[in-house]
């Protein structure tokens, strides 16, 4: 992938984050739905784009003006830091990933070597 469809593909989510972000602010502040009850994969649905927390639109939400470019990239750049982190403390070592599967509902063996006489 060249820099110029890298550029464009990140142009394009930016600008489908920033639709979703700013139509979630227009709905708090209108009235149609409260943070309570903020259904944050029905709007990702809605804009073709990935599914945030919601503790992280909480700030934007407070604001009494819309979010801004600048907004959807910091946004953007959170979220990937936060699932990066979330991925990497938990895998990052065998103790991690084992306890990540077993959290899961996986039974996890150890391994056993089998010595057979003949």
């Amino acid at each position: 992938m060249n820099t110029e469809e890298k550029n464009t593909r990140d142009t394009s989510q930016n600008a489908a984050l920033l639709a979703m972000l700013r139509e979630i602010w227009d709905d708090c502040h209108a009235g149609r739905t409260v943070y309570d009850n903020l259904d944050m994969c029905a709007y990702a649905h809605r804009h073709a784009c990935r599914q945030l927390p919601r503790f992280m639109v909480a700030a934007l939400l407070t604001r009494d003006t819309p979010p801004t470019e600048a907004d959807a990239e910091w946004i953007r750049t959170e979220n990937n830091a936060y699932v990066y982190s979330s991925r990497r403390g938990m895998a990052g070592t065998i103790e991690g990933a084992i306890a990540l599967l077993k959290g899961r509902g996986y039974r996890v063996m150890k391994k056993t070597t089998a010595y057979i006489d003949l």
